[in-house]
């Protein structure tokens, strides 16, 4: 029973230095490119709700944008997604495990922080405990003459809590 406990606390080692290392990969790569970026509370219990605000910092020239999410839907479920910027066309999906945005702008966006959309989520009751993460990913992104703009995506991480339940008891009597 302890080696068991030991290599999961190897486990848990290497992926928390993976997932450094992922993100070290990812912001070096990410150089000179718009970064779409999500935001949510650092933690949250099981079985309660909670909001994920989609990003994005510049709209400048871009003409086209493709943005996916995707979560565990053994500890997250989706429950509504809300576009929160104005376009030409806009087309928000949820696929199992999956929130997938597609936008055609009108040009015209402006060089400052933009709300795309927000994810209404629910804890699963019986999540596992620890960390869980949204990952934004940009499958397509064009300026106004259809080229392709670099754009990265990012990784929303959180911590999922134990729900406490109290129990109580009361006794009545009439005598």
């Amino acid at each position: 029973m302890k080696m068991r406990k030991v290599i999961s606390a190897f486990l848990v080692l290497i992926c928390i230095f993976t997932a450094f290392g992922l993100c070290a990969l990812g912001a070096s790569a990410a150089e000179g490119s718009k970064i779409v970026y999500a935001t949510t509370n650092a933690s949250a219990k099981q079985g309660s709700y909670g909001y994920l605000y989609v990003y994005l910092d510049d709209l400048t020239d871009l003409s086209a944008l493709n943005v996916s999410v995707y979560y565990d839907t053994e500890k997250i479920t989706v429950r509504g997604v809300y576009n929160q910027v104005s376009c030409v066309v806009e087309d928000i999906a949820t696929d199992d495990g999956c929130v997938n945005a597609s936008y055609i702008f009108d040009g015209k966006g402006k060089a400052e922080k933009t709300n795309l959309f927000y994810i209404y989520y629910q804890v699963n009751t019986t999540a596992e405990v620890g960390d869980t993460y949204f990952d934004i990913v940009v499958t397509e992104a064009y300026d106004n003459s259809l080229n392709d703009i670099p754009f990265s995506g990012s990784r929303c991480a959180f911590n999922i809590t134990e729900r406490a339940v109290s129990n109580s008891c009361s006794i009545y009597s009439t005598s």
